[in-house]
Formats: structure tokens, C-alpha cells, sequence
């Protein structure tokens, strides 16, 4: 596991003294409010590379940037043998270069990979190697963000498996600090390697006058880290249901557990279970105890829109079919197909007072609806006649669905998932048509099931 520095390199300004010079401004940086850590230096990527004890370094910067003063300054500052042929090299080719001129190479700076790591051996401990420097494009056009998204992807070649991933947003063009933390949050969403965005730092320069020159504050903005996996989470909990990312966020247990508990239950689709601890997620988020939970108060709003949806729902079998109609709403097409099948069979284990979540009584009320027998004999049931036709086309897509295609039926995937655009409403007009329960009630007792 290494601790890696990800900075971005400006231009500086010019110094004219006895030669012609661009540099940062000298300044004192301190961490966490606290006067034992504070570093004076024109680069702030070295005071937190010692602050941090970086392992490796990664410079960003265009061909313009001033690659010449980080040759010169972690030279100085460690036991590297400084080369003032090198340092002019440098200089006439940056000065040659420009936004539509790109003189200076990556090639060309391969002895700053090896000036920065002799630097955070001597100055952070380092006892590994590979830093390195990247030029990126100005960005002047969409083929040159894609480019420098091409850059920070490769990046990634850089990582290891439980590295710490440090990200210094203080110089440069804005865009590259937003650019870099965006790239940087992508990699690790994209879980391409187990890295951890560890630290987001910035140092507040513009506020040295209104301190009266004191030290800089370096602040580190982690919690945008978190900002962005709440964003991340919010999307897949009223979506997908999955709150799995809210969870891992929450630090009040209770209201943790249950988030989890309602996700497992809508992948597992334990609809029983389910409706009970969304009653119960409801009643937790609406109390006071989720007042101090920061984040959490915001997005309250945001996860109710999903939970709300099934607050009026009054019996077992209608839950079934919302439940149907939001899984079709999220592509979740088996899910779907699934609630449907249970929400006929529910509907009519209630309408004769059967505990809907016996199997017996289940298994029971599918002969309404599937016996040849019963089917002969009371054909001149409209309503009932309707259901059973229902009943017998949500559940073949079921199970053609359920066994992967492989059921022998030619079946039209596209068919299959268009007409369930159509099937929750239709099924839920037909039962809540009082018209069914009377053909059921006066006609078929339970001793004839």
C-alpha cells in the first residue's frame, strides 16, 4: 500500500533577479491548525508531501507549466546532483512551447521522476520509486478533454491495489483540479483497482493578507469525497432500491440497518417482509433521531419519494402490484413479471380470508385460474374468464423469464417487455373490479377448490 500525491503544475510568476525565473510564492502552510505542523516552501505539493509522508509523487501540468522550477527546487531541497545544462534544456523548450505548440515532451522530463523521488526519500521517509509527470492538453477543444480524459484514465496503471490516493487542488487552470478530482472519483467508482480517495487538499493563499501573514491553512475538503457518494447512493436507493452505498454512510446504526434491510429485501423480492420494513424505514426517517445525521436531513425528501409511494397502500395484493410497477419502471423485468403472478394469487387468497403466505393456500387458489375443469364450467364469468387469461400469460413470461429463455417456447423478449408496460394497470383495474369478486364469491366455494 502507498500514499500517492496527485498535483497539478501552473505557471508561476516571473522572477527577475540576475536571471529570468518563474516560481510560486514562498509561503508558510499549516495543517489542521496546529504550529508544530507547518512548512515554508513555494510548493505546496512538497509541504504535503512531508506532511502526509507521500510514497510517490504525480506532477500534472501543460507543456507551458514551469517544469524548470520543479527540477530546481527539489533538487536544492534534496541529496540529487543538480544539473544547470538540464535546467536551461528545459527552459527553451517550454519557452517554445505553447497551447497549439506542444514542444516539451513527457520523454523530456524524465529526470524530474527521478529529482521528486530522491526528494520524498529524503524529505517523507519514501522508500519506494515511480513518480511521475504528466502533460496534459490545454483543453481547448472536445478532442483535447478527451485526450486529457484518455491521461487521467491511464493513471490508473499507476495504482496498486490498497493504495491511498492523495489530491492537491491549490494551482493550475481550474479546470484541471475539477478535471482531476472528477477523474479521480470515476477510477475509484469504476473499482478498476481497490483504491481510496484519501485526502482532498487546498491551500488558501488568498487569505494569507487576512490572517496578518500567518501561515496558510492547507484545508483538506475530504468530505466532498462523501458528498459524492451520497449523490451515488441517492440514485441507486429511489431507483434501484439498492441502499447499500446510504447505508455504508449512515453513522446512526439503527437507520443503517434498516436501509440495508430494505435493499436486501427488494433484490431478494421477500414482498411481505418488505412492506413492513418500508412502514418501518418511513417511521424512522421521519423522527428526530435522523436530525443530526447531517447529510442524511437533505435527502430525506429524496428517498420518501420512494418510500411514500406505497404509504396508502392498504392491502398485501395492491403492494404487490406498486411493487410491480416500480420494478418495470427500473428495468427490473423478472422482478416485475414476479409481482404480478403474486399479486393474482394474493387477491385471491384474501377475498376468502386464507393467510395469502401459507404455500397450501396458495397452491389452492391457483385452481381458480388454472383448472381445465373449472375453467369449462364457469366460462360465462366474464371477469373471471379476464383473470384467468391474465394469469396464465403474466406467468408463462414468468417462467420463461425464470429458466433463462430455456423453457422450449419461442418467446419475443421485446414483446414480453412492452406488453408489461400495459399488464400492472390492467391487472389492477380487473381487481379492483367489483364485478370479480361477486363471479367468485357466489360461485366458487372453497370445499369445490
Amino acid at each position: 500500500m502507498s500514499k500517492i500525491l496527485i498535483s497539478p503544475l501552473g505557471v508561476g510568476a516571473v522572477k527577475k533577479d540576475n536571471i529570468e525565473r518563474r516560481e510560486y510564492h514562498t509561503a508558510k502552510y499549516i495543517f489542521n491548525n496546529d504550529e508544530s505542523n507547518v512548512y515554508e516552501t513555494s510548493f505546496i505539493s512538497a509541504a504535503i508531501a512531508q506532511h502526509l509522508e507521500i510514497d510517490k509523487m504525480i506532477l500534472v501540468g501543460t507543456s507551458k507549466s514551469m517544469w524548470e522550477e520543479v527540477y530546481r527546487y527539489f533538487s536544492e531541497n534534496s541529496s540529487y546532483t543538480y544539473d544547470n545544462n538540464y535546467w536551461n534544456e528545459l527552459k527553451e523548450k517550454i519557452k517554445s512551447s505553447g497551447a497549439k505548440n506542444y514542444i516539451l515532451k513527457e520523454a523530456d522530463l524524465s529526470q524530474l521522476n527521478d529529482v521528486i523521488d530522491t526528494f520524498l526519500q529524503n524529505k517523507a521517509n519514501s522508500n519506494i520509486q515511480g513518480s511521475k509527470c504528466k502533460i496534459i492538453t490545454y483543453g481547448l477543444d472536445e478532442g483535447e478533454v478527451w485526450s486529457n480524459f484518455d491521461l487521467f484514465m491511464n493513471l490508473n496503471e499507476e495504482f496498486n491495489n490498497g493504495d491511498q490516493i492523495y489530491l492537491d487542488i491549490t494551482h493550475s487552470f481550474r479546470s484541471i483540479p475539477l478535471f482531476m478530482y472528477l477523474m479521480m472519483d470515476f477510477i475509484q467508482t469504476l473499482k478498476i483497482k481497490d483504491i481510496e480517495l484519501s485526502g482532498l487538499y487546498y491551500g488558501m493563499l488568498e487569505v494569507k493578507k487576512e490572517i496578518g501573514g500567518g501561515p496558510v491553512p492547507v484545508i483538506d475538503y475530504k468530505p466532498l469525497f462523501e458528498i459524492s457518494k451520497w449523490i451515488r447512493g441517492v440514485y441507486d436507493f429511489t431507483n434501484y432500491g439498492n441502499g447499500y452505498l446510504i447505508s455504508d454512510l449512515i453513522d446512526d446504526k439503527k437507520v443503517s440497518d434498516r436501509v440495508n434491510m430494505v435493499s436486501d429485501l427488494v433484490n431478494i423480492n421477500y414482498l411481505e417482509n418488505l412492506k413492513k420494513q418500508i412502514n418501518k424505514l418511513n417511521g424512522i426517517l421521519n423522527s428526530n433521531r435522523v436530525k443530526k445525521l447531517r447529510v442524511l436531513n437533505y435527502i430525506i425528501p429524496n428517498i420518501n419519494s420512494f418510500l411514500n409511494r406505497f404509504q396508502d397502500v392498504e392491502t398485501e395484493w395492491q403492494f404487490q402490484l406498486e411493487m410491480a410497477k416500480w420494478f418495470f419502471e427500473n428495468s427490473r423485468y423478472n422482478n416485475s413479471y414476479i409481482c404480478l403472478v403474486e399479486s393474482i394469487l394474493t387477491y385471491l387468497c384474501q377475498l376468502y380470508n386464507l393467510d395469502f403466505k401459507d404455500y397450501n393456500n396458495r397452491k389452492l387458489v391457483k385452481n381458480i385460474v388454472l383448472s381445465k375443469k373449472m375453467n369449462k364450467k364457469y366460462s360465462h364469468l366474464g371477469k373471471l374468464m379476464k383473470l384467468k387469461k391474465e394469469y396464465i400469460k403474466v406467468n408463462k413470461a414468468r417462467r420463461h423469464i425464470a429458466h433463462g429463455g430455456l423453457t422450449g417456447n419461442k418467446r419475443d423478449f421485446n414483446s414480453d417487455i412492452e406488453n408489461l408496460y400495459n399488464y400492472p394497470k390492467y391487472i389492477r383495474d380487473l381487481l379492483f373490479d367489483p364485478q370479480l369478486k361477486k363471479e367468485i364469491i357466489n360461485n366458487i366455494s372453497l370445499k369445490e377448490l
